[in-house]
């Protein structure tokens, strides 16, 4: 698998070079977090691919095993910058604060049918059930797969919103929100664990924000030893398959290395800036080449296609966001 290697390969460099062009001196700046979220986006889509090619090697192999922790990764992000994001509005009106709940749901949505309406329109070129192809729709995900990921992320929106709209102290709305987080492990747990083995992520993204100024001071303080401690931490429960403490260890793994290094890579900014895009979208292309097999080519064309493929429909998909938030907007200023 030349282009699959090729690719593992430029990802390696892009980490390097984005350690190497060091960002700003803060930790968790907005470049910093979208480069970090590029990383985990591209993470997940070799993820998928690895686990249809076919063959078992030490660079698939890794990949087919880590889907988790770069799913962890996008739930810490998401509780670190909804609490930033809500922070900003926290002495607004219950109706500001509802309508940013709206806007935090309805951008998630919006790219779910606009990707759903592109994979219908490929059942429909490819001649399947109708019916088929539209039942997805009742559990917000795409033909031929589950889709959790979106749910959950509804799901901890709406749970960060239920706890922290109360005016108790943050202790408390952290508790609430981890307990939460625990009922809905407990929930899904009759299910596999990488249903549910990430969610806690969302609220040590919750709890690292809130107490950012002192945390952030006594890793800057002691940052080798936190690196070493979080690194070890990490490899120890990802070695032993303890998949809730690793995807944890890796979020905290990740603070060590943000601290550091600062990551900052303009193409992987630009990535992470489209990360929901581009999840959506490489799944219809894995489907179609790699499970359904709808085309007899090399793996290497495969694997390029989906690449390539996913990219480009993810900005279409980007832009198509905007052109319809800016109509909807401008509606809203003529009402």
């Amino acid at each position: 698998m030349k282009i699959y290697t090729l690719i593992v390969a430029t990802f390696i460099i892009a980490i390097i070079m984005s350690f190497y062009n060091k960002g700003g001196i803060n930790n968790f700046e907005k470049d910093n977090t979208n480069t970090i979220r590029g990383f985990a986006i591209v993470g997940i889509i070799l993820h998928h691919i690895s686990q249809y090619l076919g063959m078992w090697n030490l660079q698939v192999e890794i990949f087919a095993l880590s889907g988790y922790l770069f799913t962890g990764t996008f739930l810490f992000l998401s509780g670190y910058g909804n609490l930033i994001s809500y922070q900003k509005i926290s002495d607004k009106t219950i109706k500001e604060k509802c309508s940013w709940l709206w806007r935090k749901i309805w951008n998630v949505l919006l790219t779910y049918i606009l990707v759903f309406l592109i994979s219908f329109l490929i059942e429909v070129l490819s001649g399947n059930d109708l019916m088929e192809a539209v039942k997805p729709v009742a559990n917000l995900a795409l033909p031929g797969w589950i889709n959790w990921y979106i749910k959950i992320q509804i799901l901890m929106y709406l749970l960060f919103f239920i706890v922290y709209i109360w005016r108790i102290s943050d202790r408390v709305k952290q508790v609430f929100l981890l307990i939460f987080s625990i009922i809905l492990i407990i929930a899904l747990s009759g299910l596999e664990s990488y249903w549910y083995n990430t969610v806690l992520c969302f609220g040590l993204g919750v709890i690292i924000a809130n107490n950012r100024n002192v945390l952030f001071g006594l890793i800057k303080k002691y940052k080798k030893i936190y690196l070493f401690i979080t690194m070890i931490l990490f490899a120890i429960t990802f070695h032993l398959s303890v998949e809730i403490i690793a995807s944890l260890a890796f979020c905290l793994f990740i603070i060590a290395l943000d601290n550091c290094f600062h990551p900052r890579n303009q193409v992987i900014i630009w990535l992470g800036n489209m990360s929901f895009e581009l999840y959506l979208i490489h799944l219809i292309f894995v489907r179609k080449l790699l499970i359904d097999g709808i085309v007899n080519v090399d793996q290497n064309i495969c694997v390029a296609i989906i690449i390539a493929g996913t990219i480009c429909i993810s900005y279409m998909v980007k832009k198509w966001k905007k052109i319809i938030d800016q109509k909807i907007k401008c509606n809203r200023h003529s009402d």
